[in-house]
């Protein structure tokens, strides 16, 4: 693909990025169904462009979109089905995407908790126990009702109400079955004449350029390391290492708000709910967060060392604002 500008001429922006996954698909799709299916929407507001593509060579809808973005210059993939073509409402600035179904998706921009978050679904309950573990036939990690780690399990009973965070997903080739399993059981049971609501994550993944410490490139101790958030409501993420020796990633999921301070809670201001409402924190602390991330020993040792996050959670937000690595246990020098 290529970018045109009247200061920088024109440039190749999927030369070095999609530029190998994109021709695969495209062979695979077929120029016909590409021509009749695929669309693009400059979505200048949030400074992005969006390419919309079929997936087979015989669908009548674009499930995949690779969006490339004008400040960081990187591309990022989404996995929203169902799309038809897209557009800009030069009023609100907000997204639209028409679907097969005949009805529109309209962006979310009320800065409220609601817009953190996908198109979700409704499914069947599969269960009419208290269990943790939902099991589905079929393979639901895609398609119309795709499951995925940070969605949110809802069911609003004529009672009671039931909201879980998914913490894995898997298929068993086997049986034909989908596990879903969540961070723990709901305190009242399923039901299964109710339909549950999925809350659907917004996949985001960041991954920083190495971390070094001054000129030259020598090996250093990397003792611990903290991520400063200005405000963090997730409830977990996955914290991921290399370095130039271990170039495979080790991660580790980090929970952020673990009410009871158990091991890999964050660093604690004060204890939740430790007094009466309306005189202390009561509830999720959500600014001014502090985790301690440990740096695995593989990776401990090392010339650059390069951080990755995976923040999958439904209905939250995060805002970084600093991360300290330690050179080793008995300095004071951090990278920053």
């Amino acid at each position: 693909m290529i970018l045109i500008t009247e200061t920088g001429g024109v440039l190749n922006i999927s030369h070095t990025q999609i530029e190998r996954e994109l021709f695969k698909l495209m062979a695979y799709v077929g120029s016909a169904n590409l021509a009749e299916r695929a669309f693009g929407v400059a979505y200048q507001p949030e400074h992005t462009y969006i390419l919309a593509l079929p997936t087979s060579p015989n669908a009548t809808t674009c499930d995949v979109q690779y969006v490339y973005n004008l400040q960081t210059q990187a591309w990022t993939k989404w996995t929203l089905p169902g799309l038809t073509f897209g557009a800009v409402n030069p009023d609100t600035g907000q997204l639209y995407f028409g679907r097969s179904d005949g009805t529109l998706w309209i962006e979310r921009k009320d800065f409220a908790v609601s817009d953190y978050q996908d198109p979700g679904f409704t499914i069947s309950s599969p269960t009419a126990t208290q269990t943790a573990s939902l099991v589905f036939s079929g393979d639901l990690r895609t398609g119309a009702t795709p499951f995925a780690v940070g969605d949110i399990v809802q069911q609003w009973q004529a009672v009671n109400a039931l909201s879980q965070r998914v913490t894995g997903v898997a298929y068993s080739s086997t049986n034909n079955q989908t596990t879903v399993t969540m961070d723990k059981a709901p305190r009242y049971a399923w039901n299964q004449i109710v339909p549950l609501t999925i809350v659907k994550a917004i996949p985001c993944t960041v991954r920083f350029l190495p971390f070094h410490a001054g000129e030259p490139l020598t090996d250093k101790n990397w003792d611990t390391a903290y991520l400063s958030f200005r405000y963090c409501d997730l409830d977990f993420m996955s914290i991921g290492w290399a370095s130039e020796k271990y170039p495979i990633t080790a991660s580790a999921v980090e929970r952020v708000n673990n009410a009871d301070g158990s091991a890999n809670a964050p660093i604690n201001l004060e204890t939740w709910g430790s007094g009466t409402w309306g005189s202390k924190i009561w509830g999720k602390q959500t600014r001014d967060v502090v985790l301690h991330c440990t740096i695995p020993q593989d990776f401990d040792h090392s010339s650059q060392l390069t951080l990755s996050m995976v923040l999958p959670c439904a209905l939250s937000r995060f805002e970084l604002n600093a991360i300290d690595v330690k050179i080793s246990g008995a300095t004071d020098r951090v990278v920053r």
